[in-house]
């Protein structure tokens, strides 16, 4: 009877994506860089490079963080692929994972991804601690960035630029291609995080779940 008690109580402490999430978001609510800027979203399941993979949660302000929930029931089997999309896109990258995954995490990532643990207390309740600040990645793409816009975005971007004479009619991965070479990566990151964050109907989490 002992035993079972136990294996109950520790299902019970046992933090699940949704709890990882709603912690995160929360800690991410009162950061000065979200309290700072009116204009900062945080969304979730951003869906990145035609949908060959998503993020969990996105914060876009001055730059795009992502942050990837590995929670101790999840697995690091897809951390490699994910990797292999997140670098093309994300300015910074903070893997928020739980205590099982923390020393292989540390092992497994790049130096200038960031890791933030979150943890069940005595009471069951999630705690949220930095472990590692994310730094500058310096491997984005601007072709994988310009493919977070739709196609009409990507043709006012165009217009706005002066350079989307010839290009109305064509179909969106010439737009893309169109603008991600003739624009500086510094422009094309500004004009995609200003696009998104001025899109109407996206599925914001900025208020804490």
């Amino acid at each position: 009877m002992l035993h079972n008690s136990l294996i109950q109580c520790k299902r019970l402490m046992d933090l699940r994506d949704r709890d990882f999430r709603s912690a995160l978001k929360s800690n991410l609510s009162t950061k000065k860089f979200v309290l700072d800027d009116p204009t900062c979203l945080i969304l979730d399941e951003l869906g990145l490079c035609q949908g060959s993979a998503r993020i969990d949660v996105a914060v876009l302000n001055g730059q795009v963080h992502g942050y990837e929930i590995k929670s101790d029931l999840d697995t690091l089997e897809r951390v490699d692929v994910q990797l292999s999309v997140y670098e093309k896109i994300f300015d910074r990258l903070t893997f928020v994972v739980g205590k099982k995954h923390l020393e292989s995490v540390q092992l497994k990532i790049p130096a200038w991804c960031g890791i933030t643990l979150i943890y069940a207390d005595a009471k069951g309740q999630p705690k949220v601690k930095p472990i590692r600040s994310a730094k500058v990645n310096k491997t984005v793409d601007p072709y994988s960035l310009v493919q977070l816009l739709w196609r009409d975005e990507t043709i006012n971007i165009l217009r706005t630029l002066g350079k989307a004479q010839g290009m109305e009619n064509k179909p969106r991965r010439v737009l893309w291609d169109h603008l991600a070479t003739e624009t500086s990566p510094s422009e094309i990151n500004r004009y995609v995080r200003e696009t998104l964050k001025a899109r109407q109907g996206w599925r914001s989490a900025t208020s804490p779940a």
